[in-house]
């Protein structure tokens, strides 16, 4: 994806082109909703989250840990918020889970 200008439709294309991968190391959409008519100050609405088919499995048998999930304005594409999720063992060691691309932060962004 040209990073020089943001669209909904090279984000999709993108997000679609990373939804199919069979390897379970590879990068894998796991959820997007991107949606154009919900703009938001001329901002159209999206989440886009990825992961590897391995970490979400791992993630799936690690239920009855903590899950964490926050932002910083350090980790951005193209101004939008980069979130990182992920959990906290026994041992108190966080293993991160999957990224979220989101366009405006909020409840449903963590949801």
């Amino acid at each position: 994806m040209d990073n020089s200008k943001f669209n909904t439709k090279d984000l999709r294309d993108w997000a679609e082109a990373f939804s199919g991968s069979t390897d379970e190391h590879a990068a894998l959409v796991i959820r997007q909703s991107i949606e154009d008519s919900a703009a938001e100050d001329g901002v159209p609405k999206f989440q886009v989250t990825v992961s590897t088919r391995r970490l979400v499995q791992l993630l799936g048998k690690m239920r009855h840990w903590p899950l964490h999930i926050d932002g910083t304005y350090k980790l951005t594409w193209q101004g939008f918020p980069v979130l990182i999720s992920g959990i906290t063992n026994a041992q108190h060691r966080f293993h991160s889970e999957s990224l979220l691309l989101v366009s405006h932060e909020g409840t449903n962004a963590y949801l």
